[in-house]
This record gives structure tokens, C-alpha cells and sequence, in this order.
């Protein structure tokens, strides 16, 4: 690509927008390499809070689990600025397809100035002006809830007493809220002024005027797990035995050993039974 080719093209689409123009540039020299670049670009927006987590574990508090917290807003990126500069051509007169172009850039490029002057070689690079907008932030992210504490176990049965029921474990704590993310900034401005002259110039420049995307959502902390009941006591039972009778044996004839007999009275017991006692658990 010559220096009189691109004057001639130059004179054909001198009539085509700006933007568009770029982008048949950008399309053509894919190979081309960034001479300056002129940035005017947002900045990306703040993203949002990353909140303390509890544990959502069940047992992790003493009582009610605590909630998270709640993130904080993110912030939307900013938008491009404006550049606004003068470019000329520097390139002697009557110069023939130089191997080098020589040209100006001035003016303001956002809140600052630039005044610079630049060799370039005209088939292989390109000036970049960036006023595209900055990011949104993306969303924070919301605190764990605390998991509720446990249930105490009931105690156990006595021969007093019947078993305790548990207690009721303690609700878990709720989650914290997410944010969403935030708008990207617009894009920004580009006013380039030279004289019809040097409008060749304008195949060395490519654009970047998109918005910003938008930023990722933030997520909702998970809430805290319930905490387990406690267990019933455990019955108990025993037994007793009481007599509820007696029982002789039969009475029996017994020699005496000198061929006399006499009657032995049989022997008498206690008659018993045994009771079995129990006292209930408490429930779960």
C-alpha cells in the first residue's frame, strides 16, 4: 500500500463517516501494527462487596444463627471521553511513495493534551483512538448465614422420674442479599480535524467507540442450616419380687429305727412373683 494509493482512496470516501470508515480499516489491515495509541477510555465501575460467611454449619451457634450481611452496590463503568485533535501531514512536497510518512497529532485527548509528532510506515501501522466505555462493576456477593445451634438432649428416666423430651434445635441464620451488577459506560467522542488536503490520513485511523459491558451479577449467600433436635431421654424399667404366698411340702412317715414310726411335718416356703416396673422416655 502506497503513500499515492492511500491519497487516492482517500479522495474516493472522503464523504463516508468516520466510524465506519474505521471499521473498512480495521477489516483491511488486520496485520497492521499500533503506532500510537490515543486513550480516552472509562474506567471500569466498582465492584461490590464480598461479605464476611458464617459457617452454615448446624451446631455453629449457641443459639439463633446470625444472618449475613448484604453486599454492597457496585458502580457503573464511566463513560469515554472525547478526543479531539488536529492531524496533519508533515511529509514533504512532491514526495513519491517515501518509505516514511511524517505526521502531527494535537489537541485534547480527555482531560489531557497531546502534542506529538510521528514517522510511520503507511502500509503497516495505524493510530488507535480509544474512548470506549468502562466496565460495570460486577455485583457483590452476600455473607453465609450461621447455622442454628443444637437441640439439648433430654434426660434420661429414673424410678422418680420419666425421661425429659429434647429441645428444639434453633433456626439457622438467613443468607445475605447479592447486588446486581452495574451498566457499562457509553462510549465516548472522537472529533478529528484536518485540512481535505491531508484527508489520507484517515485510512491510519481505527476506532474504538463501544459501550462497556455490563458487570456479572452478584449471588445471594446460602442460608445457615437448622440445628438438630435434641434426643429424649431414655426409660428405664427394673423389677421387684414379692411374696403372695406360702407352700408346704407333703408331711412324711419316718422309722424311727426301732420299728416305730413317726410323722415328719414337710417344710414350708414363700411363694413369690416378680414385677417388672417402667418409667417412659421423653420424645425426640
Amino acid at each position: 500500500m502506497t503513500l499515492s494509493w492511500i491519497k487516492s482512496m482517500a479522495k474516493m470516501i472522503s464523504f463516508l463517516n468516520l466510524a465506519l470508515f474505521s471499521n473498512f480499516l480495521i477489516s483491511f489491515s488486520l496485520q497492521a501494527q499500533t503506532l500510537i495509541s490515543l486513550d480516552a477510555s472509562g474506567r471500569s465501575g466498582e465492584n461490590g462487596s464480598v461479605e464476611h460467611d458464617y459457617s452454615t454449619r448446624r451446631g455453629s451457634a449457641s443459639g439463633r444463627g446470625r444472618s449475613g450481611n448484604s453486599a454492597s452496590p457496585s458502580t457503573p463503568g464511566q463513560s469515554g471521553g472525547l478526543i479531539d485533535v488536529l492531524m496533519k501531514d508533515l511529509s514533504p512536497d512532491g514526495s513519491i511513495e517515501p518509505q516514511k510518512v511524517f505526521i502531527s497529532i494535537s489537541g485534547t485527548v480527555g482531560p489531557g493534551l497531546v502534542d506529538q509528532k510521528l514517522e510511520y510506515m503507511p502500509s503497516s501501522q495505524f493510530i488507535l483512538f480509544d474512548v470506549h466505555g468502562g466496565r460495570g462493576g460486577n455485583g457483590g456477593q452476600g455473607g453465609d448465614g450461621e447455622g442454628g445451634c443444637n437441640g439439648r438432649d433430654g434426660r434420661d428416666a429414673t424410678r422418680s422420674f420419666s425421661g425429659e423430651n429434647g429441645t428444639d434445635g434453633c433456626p439457622g441464620g438467613d443468607g445475605g442479599s447479592g447486588t446486581p451488577g452495574s451498566d457499562g459506560g457509553a462510549g465516548g467522542k472522537i472529533r478529528i480535524h484536518m485540512d481535505q488536503k491531508d484527508t489520507h490520513l484517515l485510512m491510519l485511523v481505527k476506532t474504538d467507540i463501544s459501550g462497556g459491558p455490563p458487570g456479572d451479577p452478584g449471588k445471594n449467600g446460602r442460608p445457615g442450616e437448622g440445628g438438630r433436635g435434641g434426643q429424649g431421654g431414655s426409660s428405664y424399667s427394673w423389677t421387684t419380687t414379692r411374696v403372695v404366698g406360702k407352700r408346704c411340702d407333703p408331711d412324711r412317715m419316718v422309722n424311727n429305727g426301732n420299728g416305730s414310726r413317726t410323722v415328719q411335718k414337710g417344710a414350708c416356703h414363700d411363694v413369690t412373683t416378680t414385677d417388672r416396673h417402667t418409667q417412659s422416655g421423653g420424645f425426640d
